[in-house]
């Protein structure tokens, strides 16, 4: 996990940040796995053979160039960058985040398994933060239609 460090010099100023990777999550929940689809799974194969062919070293990361491990803030700035790319609205990392535990609350898998698999203690926390409304308003409203009828 990536880890950032400003420090204050005055009220109003503080130091450039820096950014260590920690061995530690931020929360008890722990370490977690999450599931990929087979798609998903066919993608990170195609990267890690992409790195092969540059001649980077994974040293455990995904994410790699000549410098070594790319910083998630340079992830998050290039997914927008393909969403953009590509002509779908941009989704910075957290809001994929966001989505994919969402689609999971959508499919109607057990709450807590999806509790874990977002590393939160407690599912309010999943319900309260990472659940939303993925539907446009013509099928919500089809929706209600229905369950009103």
């Amino acid at each position: 996990m990536e880890v950032k460090q400003v420090r204050q010099i005055t009220a109003d100023t503080w130091s450039k940040q820096t950014v260590t990777v920690v061995d530690y999550t931020k929360s008890e929940a722990g370490e977690r796995e999450i599931y990929l689809s087979r798609s998903a799974r066919e993608i990170l194969k195609l990267v890690i053979e992409c790195n092969r062919e540059h001649g980077y070293s994974d040293s455990g990361y995904l994410f790699i160039n000549e410098n070594g491990r790319v910083r998630s803030e340079s992830v998050d700035c290039r997914i927008r960058k393909y969403c953009h790319r590509i002509g779908i609205p941009e989704k910075a990392i957290h809001k994929v985040r966001k989505t994919y535990i969402s689609a999971l609350i959508d499919s109607g898998l057990n709450i807590n398994e999806i509790r874990k698999l977002a590393g939160h203690e407690d599912e309010r926390t999943t319900y309260k933060n990472y659940c939303f409304n993925r539907m446009t308003n013509k099928e919500t409203e089809n929706l209600l239609e229905k369950a009103l009828s």
